[in-house]
């Protein structure tokens, strides 16, 4: 699958999420397995009585987020690799969206369609996280992850780039595997970058 989206339409609100991705599995002879995928565009745009981004990417020249699994044959130090980056993203906090969202999974009518929907989801995340958790049980593991936070922007006033704002920055994570010992794995852990700051209007946060 290269391209994708999904629309909300309730009453005169359009919502259209929007993705370009890649992904690939091979598996050799040998029991090496190797899978790769990434996100390279990725927002969320909401049309009402004007249109807007509530989310993008921050970066354009960027990959939204990429991971890389790698399962190594019989006699491989390193077992199993693990590499997953998530680059940041902006989310603006609008009340319209929220409650628009609120309103179109509270449609009793089409409340079959969505639990169905939602139930086949639950059981393909299921099965991959179970799947994942068994391959690397046992031998020793090369783990690479960083996550940048998304940068949450709350308006005073909405759809007003004028408005002043509040910006927020949960905190980067990281997660790096180190050389472990006959008894122990060890791990290198960090949050940083966590922020809240206040500006004066949408231009002052952009500059």
């Amino acid at each position: 699958m290269q391209k994708g989206g999904l629309s909300l339409i309730h009453n005169d609100v359009n919502m259209n999420l929007y993705f370009e991705c890649d992904f690939s599995f091979s598996q050799y002879n040998d029991e090496r397995m190797m899978i790769t995928a990434r996100t390279k565009d990725f927002g969320l745009e909401m049309a009402s009585d004007q249109h807007f981004q509530v989310i993008e990417k921050m970066d354009e020249s960027e990959v939204f987020w990429e991971m890389s699994y790698q399962k190594n044959g019989p006699g491989n130090e390193i077992q199993h690799s693990f590499l997953l980056t998530i680059n940041p993203i902006k989310l603006i906090y609008e009340g319209a969206f929220i409650k628009s969202i609120v309103k179109f999974f509270k449609n009793e009518a089409d409340l079959q369609i969505k639990e169905q929907a939602a139930e086949k989801w639950a059981d393909i995340k299921e099965g991959a996280q179970t799947q994942i958790q068994e391959s690397i049980k046992a031998g020793r593991k090369d783990i690479n992850i960083f996550i940048h936070s998304p940068i949450l922007l709350i308006p005073l006033v909405p759809n007003d780039p004028k408005s002043e704002l509040w910006a927020v920055n949960l905190g980067d994570f990281s997660l790096a595997s180190e050389k472990p010992d006959d008894h122990y794995e060890f791990y290198n852990f960090n949050i940083n970058s966590v922020m809240i700051k206040f500006y004066k209007n949408y231009k002052f946060w952009e500059n």
